[in-house]
């Protein structure tokens, strides 16, 4: 786990069709998460023990978890390397790319081993947040689980109101409004200004600029959606958590993991998002 320096943004065009947010890493290519931190933060011992865990587990079928960056203008950055052709759902939902039936069976038997290895071979002994999101492929059309222990402790800082979640460009979801902050920052022009502290970036920390109310409400609107594809995924208990918390359980079980799995492979399967006959917004349960 590191506590330094974070390199820029990548602008590869080859990567821009990705949901994942990008970045390079002392010269390592990423994916990353931002939050703000409202303090300086410390990490106890059991989670200082299960970060470490999580940089020594080698899998064919689980990412690798890079580090963390906290500590540093109030930004806290959760790293892991970056598979190139991004998540499962950015493969099986993109309607340029047609994928056959051997690549669904090979993408379904990925995920089972990732999950089987996490559960059997390994101290961590669950993913915690298991859906399409979090597969990834590589450019060798491997499935790699992610984001597992990492979004437990986030889940369980936010809860305990040391993170808090910035509304920036972080999916192409959120292209217009990207577009509208790029040309902000380029253009040197004041929109609203609010105080961000001395070295700050625009291109990762929103507070920089006061968002129109209509602009900030589309933003949360779209991430909240976002979010919604990834919970649906749970098992109940895990929804029912969320319903009251607003926050992931921590941690996660093994029987909620398999319920996620069942969900992940009706989507491989079936190229279809879960209760997409009720076609209803997904967020409406919740």
């Amino acid at each position: 786990m590191d506590s330094g320096s974070f390199a820029g943004s990548l602008g590869s065009k080859a990567n821009s069709r990705l949901s994942a947010r990008q970045a390079l890493a002392n010269g390592v290519r990423c994916s990353y998460k931002l939050y703000a931190q409202t303090r300086n933060l410390t990490f106890p011992k059991s989670d200082l023990a299960r970060l470490k865990e999580l940089k020594l587990v080698e899998s064919e079928n689980l990412n690798k978890f890079y580090g963390i960056c906290f500590n540093q203008q109030n930004e806290f950055i959760v790293l892991w390397l970056l598979c190139q052709r991004g998540s499962l759902a950015d493969v099986l939902f993109n309607e340029e790319m047609k994928i056959t039936r051997s690549f669904q069976v090979s993408f379904a038997k990925d995920v089972v081993k990732g999950v089987h290895f996490l559960h059997t071979s390994s101290n961590l002994k669950t993913h915690g947040f298991l859906c399409l999101q979090n597969c990834l492929v590589d450019s060798n059309w491997t499935v790699k689980l992610s984001n597992f222990v990492t979004d437990e402790i986030v889940a369980d800082k936010l809860r305990r109101n040391e993170l808090r979640v910035v509304l920036t460009e972080d999916t192409s979801t959120f292209a217009p409004m990207a577009k509208k902050l790029r040309a902000i920052a380029s253009s040197g022009g004041k929109k609203k200004e609010a105080g961000g502290g001395e070295g700050q970036d625009s291109d990762f920390n929103s507070d920089n600029i006061m968002w129109d109310g209509e602009e900030k409400t589309e933003l949360a609107r779209e991430r909240e959606k976002s979010r919604m594809k990834k919970f649906v995924q749970q098992a109940p208990e895990i929804i029912r958590e969320y319903i009251s918390t607003k926050q992931l359980p921590s941690p996660g079980t093994q029987p909620a993991d398999m319920y996620a799995l069942g969900m992940v492979l009706y989507q491989i399967l079936f190229k279809v998002e879960p209760f997409y006959e009720q076609q209803a917004n997904p967020s409406s349960g919740f």
